[in-house]
């Protein structure tokens, strides 16, 4: 089996080898020859080789001497920021934000824009990655889109389901073709979900309520989207009190129920209301963590979750303690772990970040790769 390997294309091994140092820089730059020798299993011969390659390609960079250790100072390596540049959009009914971000993971330069038309949102995404490029002075080469939609697994194509913006590829297209680079869509929940994944492993749900009512989710330290992305689509599981087909909580639904109890229309101005003794927002409230705490229950039957993480505004004001006040009294023998979330509004973006770093690693070394075919190297 060894020699096997060996005897292989050695632009494959190569390759292997060189990411294999690659993302130990990246986890824990900026570290030493002897360090990433012990960490990859490399020999010191095949380590100094590749980094060699990379350091002349620009991908990592000499980060100075390690004068801390016994014996020699060792050179320290860390990723080249100026490798790439790509950049992460968020895509809501209110607004769309991005950002663009170094090959090191370091924002540069960001834009938002108030856009609530569903019909312009290409138009208003392409204006806006451009208003951040040029903020930070760099042209993306690739770009991961947040959004609040089922996205297939191609990562072009949006659902044919109701909802915000419209099916097929077009989106995609667009910014594609208008950037000039590659362009992945992705839900913005399961990037919520990814974030957070990058503060705890295991098994949760990520229940969000903004615009709407859905989750992102993380099974054994790997987010999960399902076989047609339809994974954490909780807004239409059947509850008591709401209508089969019905969405359990959205901004119109939210708006219903405070028009019922002549209460601020707006979540936010309700827990305002409340906070300030609205009998009327104070119920509406109520309901709405009702219905959060069923959700809740669905997705623990389901996963059986370390923890089910509310977010956005499920994570605002009095809604947390709400939520599990419900949970308690319609679900107790379930033992929901509630926690709350600390991302923020960003936390869709960070998990875009996160799958930016991956798409421009693949990216540098397909480019790498075509300079040339590999040094000959020893064995690892």
């Amino acid at each position: 089996m060894f020699a096997t390997t060996l005897s292989g294309d050695q632009g494959v091994l190569w390759e292997l080898n060189a990411r294999a140092l690659f993302a130990e820089i990246a986890r824990r730059s900026p570290l030493g020859r002897p360090e990433l020798v012990a960490a990859t299993g490399l020999s010191r011969t095949t380590v100094t080789q590749t980094l060699s390659r990379l350091v002349a390609a620009g991908v990592v960079r000499d980060a100075g001497l390690d004068h801390a250790r016994r014996g020699p100072a060792a050179t320290l390596y860390e990723v080249a920021p100026d490798a790439a540049a790509g950049a992460v959009v968020h895509i809501t009914r209110h607004h769309v934000t991005a950002a663009v971000h170094d090959f090191a993971g370091t924002e540069l330069g960001r834009a938002r824009t108030e856009e609530a038309d569903a019909g312009r949102v290409a138009t208003t995404a392409v204006a806006t990655v451009r208003a951040a490029a040029e903020a930070a002075g760099r042209v993306p080469e690739a770009v991961v889109v947040a959004t609040p939609a089922v996205i297939a697994a191609d990562g072009r194509t949006i659902a044919e389901l109701p909802g915000y913006l419209p099916p097929g590829t077009d989106l995609h297209d667009r910014l594609a073709e208008d950037l000039g680079c590659a362009v992945v869509l992705d839900n913005d929940l399961t990037l919520l979900a990814r974030a957070k994944l990058a503060l705890r492993s295991g098994t949760f749900a990520v229940l969000s309520l903004r615009d709407g009512l859905g989750a992102g989710l993380v099974v054994d330290g790997r987010v999960h989207r399902g076989g047609r992305g339809l994974a954490g689509e909780v807004a239409y599981v059947p509850q008591p009190g709401v209508e089969i087909g019905s969405p359990a909580l959205s901004e119109q639904v939210i708006a219903h129920l405070a028009r019922a109890a002549d209460a601020p229309e707006l979540l936010p101005d309700l827990l305002t209301a409340a906070q300030a003794g609205h009998r009327g927002a104070d119920r509406v409230l109520d309901e709405i963590a009702r219905r959060l705490a069923f959700a809740a229950g669905s997705l623990t039957l389901m996963l059986d979750p370390d923890a089910v993480v509310l977010a956005d505004y499920a994570a605002m004001g009095s809604l947390p303690e709400r939520v599990i006040a419900a949970v308690r009294r319609e679900a107790g023998p379930l033992r929901i772990p509630i926690e709350t979330s600390t991302l923020g509004e960003d936390g869709p973006l960070q998990g875009a970040a996160a799958q930016l770093a991956e798409l421009l690693v693949d990216l540098v070394f397909s480019r790498l790769l075509d300079d040339g075919p590999a040094p000959r190297r020893s064995a690892p």
